[in-house]
């Protein structure tokens, strides 16, 4: 039977409270935060049918004992091909940023590299769909907030052999009106047609830039960029 068939014979709820009683998805529990969000981590996964979840759960489950059979199938390797995409130099980012994006009058920018790669949109997508930082859970302090789910997006690419795409961690200030209502930290990035976009890399979405809301902030009217770092 197909997952998503599955799902809605028997609705999500039903369904995660199966898995969360197994022992053997113990794994596979990891892929998803929500009941809504199991059919998209079997997606991501390419688990068409019920029997190709039970067989990956069962070859997960196998391979705990080998820390990289157990790596490629929790965290399987992009099909993106860095050395495919287009370039973009680094004046040209800070072109598309100051065209598209509000700044702080205090408004710091650096890079670490000349030129970076430019993923589509769609690609884009799907590394912030994959990204595992979203299935950690916000600490409520600062032992694990917004900067630390930034920084777990980017080691990530860096270590998927991504470091190279044009993104980077930005800290943001958000106002409604001329009321400053707080900061947030995200990781902004710049695709194939040169938008720039936020990723939330603690629910593995793209916004506009424009996009003030994020961070719980649900009143600002505008997003202000603090600090950029490519």
């Amino acid at each position: 039977m197909i997952v998503a068939d599955y799902i809605n014979q028997h609705g999500a709820l039903a369904v995660a409270k199966t898995l969360e009683s197994d022992a053997a998805f113990s794994v596979f529990n990891l892929m998803w935060g929500a009941p809504e969000e199991i059919l998209p981590a079997c997606q991501r996964l390419n688990l068409v049918t019920v029997d190709d979840v039970l067989a990956w759960v069962h070859r997960v489950n196998a391979a705990v004992g080998n820390p990289q059979a157990f790596i490629s199938n929790v965290d399987p390797e992009f099909t993106i091909d860095l050395g495919s995409l287009p370039l973009i130099q680094w004046p040209d980012i800070h072109a598309a940023v100051a065209a598209q994006c509000k700044t702080t009058s205090h408004f710091f920018l650096d890079h670490a590299d000349r030129a970076y790669r430019l993923p589509t949109k769609a690609e884009w997508d799907l590394i912030a769909q994959t990204c595992p930082a979203k299935r950690r859970k916000h600490s409520g302090t600062e032992t694990h907030d917004c900067d630390d789910f930034a920084r777990h997006f980017q080691g990530w690419l860096a270590a998927k052999g991504l470091g190279n795409v044009a993104h980077g961690f930005a800290s943001t200030l958000h106002y409604r009106g001329d009321t400053l209502h707080g900061g947030h930290a995200i990781v902004l990035c710049v695709d194939a047609d040169r938008t720039v976009w936020q990723i939330e890399p603690q629910n593995g979405k793209l916004y506009p830039a424009s996009y003030a809301q994020l961070g719980g902030f649900f009143l600002a009217d505008t997003v202000r960029l603090a600090r950029l770092y490519f």
